[in-house]
Parts: C-alpha cells; sequence; structure tokens
C-alpha cells in the first residue's frame, strides 16, 4: 500500500448499503482508519470521506505502525482486535512517539474494563460500532480548529513542521492575509486574530514560537495583550508591528514583554529576518527551561 494514498477511495465496498454519499472537498488533516475486516473499513472510510475528511486506511497492527509517522495524520480511529496486535497496543506504542496524535477506539467488541483502559491510556473516545454519527461527531472534535491549543494545553504538542508557527494579531483583516501569506510562502505556519482579546482566545502556553502582534486594537490592545500573553509563555517571542502607535506605547509593550518593534510599511525582507530571529530565540529559551517544542501548564483555549 501506497505511504500516500489511501486504500479506500472513491469505491464503495461490494455488498455495502445506503448507497454513494454525497462527498465535500478534503480537509485539513488525514484520518488513520485501521480495521481488519474489509467491508467495515471500507464503509467507514466512505463515511469519513463524505463528511469532507482524508482518509487513509491499514488493515493490520504492523500495517498502521509502518505508516503512522507521517505528520500528515492527525488522528486515528483503530478497531480493538486484530492481526499482529490489537488497537490498545497499537494506542500505547504511538503514545510516545506521537504524542500529538488523537486516538479514537471503535469496536463492536469493547468491554467496560477496555474502555476504561482506553481512557485512561489518552484515547480521545471510544465508541461502539455501528455509531456513525457518535464517530464523526468525535473525529471532527479531534481535528478541530482548537486541535492546536488544546494539544498544547494537555502537554502533547509536536515539534511543528515548517519553520515555525506565528500567531498574527490585527485588526485589519488586509495586513493579516497579507502577512500570513508572506509567512506561509517561506514554510510558516500562521493563525489570525482580529485584536487582543481574540489573541488571548486562540493562544495557549507552547502552542507558538512568534507573535506578530499590532498595537491600537479595539477590546484589547496590544499593550494588554502583550502583558498577558507574556504571562502565560514567557518563552514565547512577541514582535510588535505597527503604524499608528506612539513611543510611549511601544515602550511601554516592551516593558511588557514585546522583543522588538517595527513600524509599518516595513521591508519584508527585514521583517522576515526579524520573524526567523524570534522563533529562533523562543526556541533555545524552550530547551534550556526544559520544555522542549511543547506546552507550559496554565493554556487557555476555546
Amino acid at each position: 500500500m501506497s505511504a500516500k494514498e489511501p486504500t479506500s477511495n472513491a469505491q464503495p465496498a461490494a455488498g455495502a448499503s445506503g448507497g454513494d454519499l454525497p462527498r465535500e472537498e478534503p480537509r485539513g488533516l488525514t484520518v488513520f482508519l485501521v480495521d481488519d475486516e474489509p467491508d467495515c473499513r471500507e464503509v467507514t472510510a466512505r463515511l469519513l470521506q463524505s463528511a469532507g475528511h482524508r482518509v487513509r486506511t491499514a488493515a493490520s497492527v504492523p500495517e498502521a505502525l509502518a505508516q503512522v509517522a507521517d505528520p500528515e495524520i492527525g488522528l486515528m480511529v483503530t478497531d480493538l482486535w486484530m492481526p499482529g496486535g490489537n488497537g490498545m497496543q497499537l494506542a500505547e506504542r504511538l503514545a510516545a512517539a506521537r504524542p500529538d496524535l488523537e486516538v479514537i477506539v471503535f469496536s463492536g467488541h469493547a468491554t467496560e474494563a477496555t474502555r476504561q483502559a482506553a481512557l485512561e491510556g489518552g484515547c480521545l473516545k471510544v465508541i461502539d460500532k455501528p455509531n456513525s454519527d457518535e464517530l464523526l461527531e468525535a473525529v471532527n472534535q479531534g481535528l478541530g480548529s482548537d486541535r492546536e491549543v488544546r494539544l498544547a494545553a494537555e502537554g502533547r504538542r509536536a515539534e511543528q513542521p515548517g519553520l515555525g508557527r506565528v500567531l498574527l494579531v490585527d485588526d485589519h483583516p488586509e495586513v493579516l492575509e497579507v502577512v500570513a501569506a508572506m509567512l506561509s510562502k517561506r514554510g510558516y505556519q500562521t493563525v489570525a486574530a482580529h485584536d487582543g482579546a481574540e489573541a488571548l482566545e486562540r493562544f495557549a502556553p507552547g502552542a507558538f514560537d512568534l507573535v506578530v502582534m499590532d498595537i491600537n486594537m479595539p477590546r484589547l490592545d496590544g499593550v494588554g495583550a502583550t502583558r498577558e500573553l507574556h504571562r502565560r509563555d514567557p518563552a514565547v517571542s512577541i514582535l510588535l508591528f505597527s503604524g499608528e502607535a506612539s513611543s510611549s506605547q511601544v515602550y511601554a509593550a516592551m516593558s511588557a514583554g514585546a522583543r522588538s518593534a517595527l513600524c509599518k510599511p516595513v521591508d519584508f525582507a527585514v521583517f522576515e529576518k526579524r520573524v526567523g530571529k524570534y522563533v529562533a530565540e523562543t526556541r533555545r529559551r524552550r530547551r534550556l527551561l526544559g520544555h522542549g517544542g511543547g506546552s507550559q501548564p496554565g493554556g487557555a483555549g476555546r
């Protein structure tokens, strides 16, 4: 089986009930479905694909272990009893190797003891077959927009692919769009917030390598947001990026914990160098503090 393509795609399994399901365009991270029953694997894959999820499949524990390191996989749905091992053993082996991987047990043979052990071992849900509605709800929860914040708050964030993860905070949508596009082309991951209050909602310690923030914004300005972000995560670098702030506001934000300030408009080459510098500084501080690329306690999410 190819490591880049799901074994179960558009064609329904023979004898599968319900006919062809309407499909949404695939989005986001991949769901990894591990089940040794071909018909169940096919029907479940079609269900997930119809909800817009990318799906890859495996029929045994060894086959799953050969693929699951791929960072495109964000969530695993696994049966319990399969050739070469069981779903519980698979989840236990992945707990250290892929702490960012959400695991859902989807089985028709889960005992109460097995269910309790799976939840205590970190599985997101244990769902009885064939409860498709509950499965879709759990998958959507596991891959939801708050995934990174939640994993960071739980201390399960893996080192982010690419150059780093940047929280962009500005009350001008066009600025967010332009800066996000520029950074994305350079390999950075970006998350946008439209003012300081939204930034606090999206932030959790360890979830970001850099915050790039305007100063004059509604609800909560950059000075107040900087103070609170620095309190929650002293390791994260905060770069001020403003065209209207006074020198006293910049000084107040720097005193609150910001690392540096740039005036809009700025040469992007200068901006890019500053971003790279402060991402590296954040990661270096985390290593010195013993937190690696992961989180610190006390994050807030939504």
